[in-house]
């Protein structure tokens, strides 16, 4: 029997591990279907417990120590009773002394009290101005896959509120889908909207959690607004600014780093020093073989931070004719990872696509890269050699008929 109880309260405890692992809750309640089984072994091990005292107190009665036989035996007798009354204490005192400091209400602040260190203003305002999202806070420079971000949002009611509004903050990625979110009444429903009064600010912090499997790393955006419960759909209320004008309730994030940063292992290596801030160790090897007009050539980059940009930079990729230097390919754009966040022995693998031309000759062209600051327009100069700008290999474009005709 002891066996069983012990099996059944093994099994809740690894379901409960297991539920911890794929929803971003622990919910003791959990743990119910357990007490009945744990009940029932406390007791049998307290009383156990007891005859093992008094088992030792009668063993050294030899030894002419009467007294201790009297205390192990009514350790015996009060034991038992002893750490229930101690529960049950705990118990009358909880709901005063903890519950009610977990579940008070935040007190409401003026508007002139929002502490100015890290606030971003927005002064959003929802259903038909009567709730306002004065600004927010993250209270996180950085995160990591399987981390959780604290935001805290500022709301007011403009006027009352008849409706329990559900808010939520929800974490995107580059291409604007959710790797994390929070849905809860404000300050996880001790302020139900329709019970804000007018004029006073509620500052409600949500922990978003940051999905494990999200690619970094990138520049995160966070999308906050409300909608209600009761709605099938779970529609976002629209968002308008203080002309009334609608906005789109989203703003840049924070970086979202890698728990480890990749290991260069480039198809060619070389070393080439942007303005002593980036350093290019290599790249892997263009498909020389079949390059024809009209397509789109991969090119992957590998790339490690020297020192902090502290600005956005952009790479520009040009394909230069070597007869009349004039550039008949390429692009410019910023990676992935905007350059303002790196730091200094950060690592990344950038792939990009050159498209060719349809009409493009065939014949040997330039492949050129290099930096340039989106503030000047300024190009970062080579400290290993001279220029502003990296001689990166030869393309050979093939005459597209005649390897078609071969093929």
């Amino acid at each position: 029997m002891l066996t069983l109880l012990l099996l059944w309260s093994l099994i809740i405890f690894l379901a409960l591990l297991r539920w911890m692992q794929i929803t971003p809750a622990s919910w003791g309640r959990l743990l119910f279907p357990s007490l009945p089984a744990l009940a029932i072994l406390s007791a049998w091990s307290l009383t156990q417990f007891g005859f093992w005292i008094l088992d030792f107190g009668l063993r050294i009665t030899h030894y002419a120590l009467r007294p201790i036989t009297l205390y192990a035996l009514r350790f015996t007798l009060y034991f038992p009773w002893l750490l229930p009354l101690l529960l049950f204490t705990l118990s009358l005192i909880s709901p005063f002394r903890y519950l009610q400091v977990a579940y008070g209400k935040t007190p409401l602040m003026a508007e002139t009290d929002i502490p100015a260190e890290g606030f971003q203003r927005l002064d959003f305002f929802y259903e038909a101005e009567r709730l306002r999202l004065v600004g927010y806070r993250v209270e996180k420079s950085q995160v990591e896959p399987g981390d959780w971000l604290p935001v805290t949002l500022y709301w007011q009611a403009t006027r009352p509120v008849g409706k329990n509004y559900t808010t939520f903050v929800h974490l995107l990625d580059r291409e604007g889908e959710s790797i994390g979110q929070a849905n809860t009444y404000p300050d996880g429903g001790n302020w139900p909207t329709s019970m804000l009064p007018p004029g006073g600010v509620l500052a409600s912090t949500y922990y978003v959690p940051v999905s494990p499997e999200a690619e970094a790393p990138q520049l995160t955006r966070l999308a906050f607004g409300l909608f209600e419960f009761e709605d099938p759909a779970r529609a976002a209320k629209a968002a308008v600014n203080g002309a009334g004008e609608p906005v789109e309730p989203v703003v840049e994030g924070v970086p979202l780093l890698p728990r480890q940063w990749p290991v260069l292992t480039p198809g060619r290596r070389l070393e080439a020093n942007f303005g002593g801030q980036i350093r290019l160790t290599g790249y892997d090897p263009i498909g020389e073989k079949r390059i024809r007009p009209g397509t789109q050539v991969p090119i992957t980059f590998y790339w490690e931070a020297l020192a902090a940009p502290g600005r956005n930079l952009n790479l520009f990729i040009h394909l230069i004719d070597p007869a009349t230097r004039s550039q008949i390919a390429g692009f410019d754009g910023p990676p992935p990872y905007p350059t303002r966040f790196w730091q200094p022995g950060q690592t990344f693998i950038d792939a990009r696509l050159l498209s060719l031309p349809a009409g493009l000759p065939p014949g040997d062209y330039e492949l050129w890269v290099g930096w340039y600051s989106l503030d000047d327009f300024a190009r970062l100069p080579l400290l290993d050699q001279e220029g502003d700008a990296l001689r990166l290999v030869t393309v050979t474009v093939k005459n597209a008929a005649a390897e078609k005709s071969r093929d």
